[in-house]
């Protein structure tokens, strides 16, 4: 659905990408529909994978792309994923990198759209989970390390908190923690094989160490 919206937004690339300004003007009504369509296909999103683009399309695109009655039910879709414990957020623990951060970001991005008690609630589980990674990232480092898969996936998931969390300060911690990553690949990265070297985590193809990282 949100790779519909970019590609379907009349405007140089880009201008639609997720951020804090959205498109100037927003895709084709065929384009917007196509991808609340998708979108309503899958129903609630929970705070994992299924989750992570709600908050993007939300704050990118609900406000020109959606009409009043498609806003509400994004609102309502995320509202009913709002988590009000860590263990309601994610049945993992902090070291669990990717799974962690997608469950962490999509709290705090959930309960600030969400806002009322219950968003504060959702949020503060998603701080409260933040704190518990950085303190231990900050001391002990990545514990999924230089992986050619999940290095993906823990990208994907803080950008988004980078971009949109509200709480001062956090947008300074999700920036070491993206510096860190972006270090640890740098620097094990092979470049005339275009491939990662050392020891790295959670390696899919362990004869050549490919994956979502690397594509």
């Amino acid at each position: 659905a949100l790779s519909q919206l970019l590609v379907g937004c009349p405007q140089a690339p880009g201008c639609c990408a997720p951020s804090t300004v959205a498109c100037v003007q927003p895709p084709p009504p065929p384009v917007c529909e196509a991808a609340l369509a998708r979108l309503q296909r899958f129903g609630r999103p929970g705070t994992s994978f299924g989750g992570q683009v709600h908050s993007l399309i939300w704050h990118a695109f609900a406000g020109t792309c959606f009409n009043a009655t498609a806003r509400e039910w994004l609102f309502e879709t995320i509202n009913a994923s709002l988590p009000m414990s860590i263990a309601e957020s994610t049945p993992q623990e902090y070291s669990y990198t990717n799974m962690w951060l997608m469950s962490t970001v999509n709290s705090i991005l959930f309960g600030e759209i969400v806002g009322g008690e219950r968003g504060r609630i959702a949020a503060n589980v998603g701080y409260e989970m933040w704190e518990e990674f950085y303190n231990y990232t900050m001391h002990a480092g990545l514990h999924e390390f230089t992986s050619p898969t999940y290095t993906y996936v823990q990208l994907t998931a803080l950008y988004p908190g980078y971009i949109y969390a509200a709480r001062p300060g956090a947008r300074a911690q999700f920036g070491h923690i993206l510096d860190m990553i972006w270090a640890d690949t740098a620097a094990n990265t092979f470049a005339p094989r275009g491939e990662l070297s050392g020891p790295h985590s959670r390696d899919y193809d362990t004869l050549l160490g490919h994956g979502m990282l690397l594509i």
